[in-house]
């Protein structure tokens, strides 16, 4: 598989001189004033229930970064609508390559087209350095030139954004309208001198010539009622993980071939057809929706080859084929794929979100009855004072003791302090949802609070002073059959298998998640790096809220 991830691989398009101005600059270089956002509008995290539909966004847009502004062509960002009982509509995933949490709001016109307006809060981050909050709007803007060929973005007059009805969906009224990042302060001119005016900025983010097309959430694809589904080894140089398999007949359904980003799958089975010793899946096939990067996902075939720059950086191209091919061998229960495949966003148009190649699939005949590996690499620091909690870091094996595979689903993990088995309480950690107390816990669970999760690597956070010597973790496997296994247990002071960090701390540093230096007043998520005295160095991710 070629981790060929869709927002940092994804060819940025060279601003062209006749097309647009040669420059363009985002920030504050805006040049008139507007009426100001209300004070007491609120970001909307939450929207009421109501009909739901499914959207591909196709646009062009511009994302801003060190390097400046570049020029992205999207095709197939997933949008959800919520029309609400009162006929509002909400609309997720507000700008496609900046991701947000955060919905937009929206209604229809008269003629049935969809009328987004402006401004509309939208994200806030703390700037640690002057030590206020920014406020973040979706803004219709439209382009302005300065003599020099200089452009930028500036409010509209009626502060709309249409998306007329057609035949296939909606597309933007107006082409050249930028639906936009914004932020609201004191304006200067096209020179970056202040101009004592207040209005909004352009950030450098917005999307313009926006297509809306209908699509599904699921391709509706199951294995029929009866067909076993089994857990398989998916491999290939860069991941070994379980995928679902089931038979029936000829036909071959597959869960968990499009791995996403962070090893996350999509919501969708494939269907595969077995014949004279290979399974075929026709390119184009629908997988579902890429929750990772809130991109719809089709599978193709691919001939994948590698290009080279002059400093020997590789870049993965591919070319379609008309099918996605693997040899199969029936009595050792063995996919092997020929060729590459990619996911992409589009259905008819070779789009690639991630190339996948040297891929098997293959059945590993787990014995049920055997144990859980232990964690390993236990960490135990037993207090910390800027966090104000004892930590335990460690590895969690999801391995059994034969070296098989575990469905990490059936995983859990507990601790022991001074012998006794530890409990989660809903009134000590609220912040892990948790609403009866808790021993074992189950290997997803993470609240970015207390459990940071990191693939199979954890920090937990205990909100008292732990022992050096006297803590330890093991590993517990719900079995098939519902039977729980349960791990050696990995204790602190126990040699190679565990450590306690006793070299002295030398310094510390913070880092919102923007990767910009903080202080220790900062409240939100922080990284912090911790430099010890033997050279040693840890970084660690944890909410700060005046804690």
């Amino acid at each position: 598989m070629t981790k060929a991830l869709l927002l940092t691989t994804m060819a940025s398009l060279a601003l062209s001189a006749m097309a647009m101005p040669q420059e363009f600059a985002p920030l504050n270089k805006v040049c008139r004033e507007v009426t100001p956002p209300n004070a007491d509008d609120e970001i909307i995290y939450d929207v009421p229930d109501g009909e739901l539909t499914y959207f591909s966004r196709n646009c062009m847009e511009f994302a801003y970064d060190w390097e400046g502004v570049h020029r992205n062509e999207i095709k197939g960002s997933v949008v959800r609508q919520v029309k609400a009982d009162d006929g509002t509509l909400y609309f997720s995933n507000p700008l496609a390559d900046f991701p947000m949490l955060s919905w937009l709001k929206g209604s229809y016109d008269a003629d049935g087209s969809i009328v987004i307006e402006g401004p509309q809060f939208i994200y806030e981050e703390y700037d640690d350095w002057n030590e206020v909050w920014i406020s973040f709007y979706i803004v219709p803007m439209k382009q302005v030139v300065d003599e020099s060929g200089m452009a930028t973005y500036v409010a509209t007059d009626d502060m709309k954004y249409v998306l007329k009805k057609t035949d296939n969906g909606y597309e933007a009224a107006d082409p050249e309208l930028l639906l936009s990042l914004a932020s609201y302060g004191e304006l200067t001119d096209m020179e970056g001198n202040p101009t004592g005016e207040m209005g909004y900025s352009w950030r450098g983010f917005g999307e313009y010539d926006i297509l809306f097309s209908p699509r599904e959430g699921s391709n509706g694809i199951t294995p029929p009622a009866g067909a076993a589904i089994d857990k398989w080894v998916f491999q290939d140089e860069f991941e070994t993980t379980l995928v679902d398999v089931a038979f029936d007949g000829d036909d071959i359904y597959l869960l968990g071939i499009d791995r996403g980003t962070e090893g996350d799958w999509v919501n969708g089975w494939v269907k595969g057809h077995i014949s004279d010793g290979k399974v075929t899946i026709p390119s184009g096939s629908y997988i579902g929706i890429n929750e990772a990067v809130s991109y719809f996902s089709y599978l193709w075939g691919a001939k994948i080859e590698y290009e080279y720059d002059d400093e020997g950086n590789e870049t993965a191209i591919g070319s379609p084929l008309e099918e996605v091919v693997f040899d199969y061998d029936a009595e050792g229960k063995k996919l092997t794929l020929r060729d590459g495949y990619a996911t992409c966003s589009m259905p008819e148009d070779f789009y690639v979100l991630t190339f996948y190649e040297g891929v098997s699939i293959y059945s590993q005949n787990r014995n049920v009855d055997t144990p859980p590996a232990k964690p390993y690499d236990l960490e135990v620091q037993p207090w910390d004072e800027y966090f104000g909690a004892g930590t335990m870091r460690f590895w969690i094996a999801t391995v059994d003791t034969d070296g098989c595979l575990l469905d990490t689903d059936r995983l859990y993990y507990r601790f022991y302090i001074n012998g006794e088995l530890f409990t989660f309480t809903p009134a000590e950690y609220p912040n892990l949802g948790i609403d009866e107390d808790m021993v074992n816990v189950p290997y997803y669970l993470y609240d970015n609070w207390d459990i940071f999760s990191y693939y199979n690597y954890r920090t937990v956070y205990f909100h008292f002073e732990l022992p050096a010597e006297g803590c330890g973790v093991q590993s517990m496997y719900i079995n098939e059959e519902g039977k729980e296994l349960f791990s050696e247990i990995t204790s602190s002071g126990s040699g190679v298998e565990s450590t306690v960090m006793q070299p002295e701390e030398t310094s510390r540093s913070y880092y919102n998640l923007q990767g910009q230096r903080v202080g220790e007043t900062y409240n939100g998520p922080v990284v912090c790096r911790i430099v010890y005295s033997d050279g040693s160095v840890k970084t660690v991710k944890r909410m700060r809220a005046g804690r």
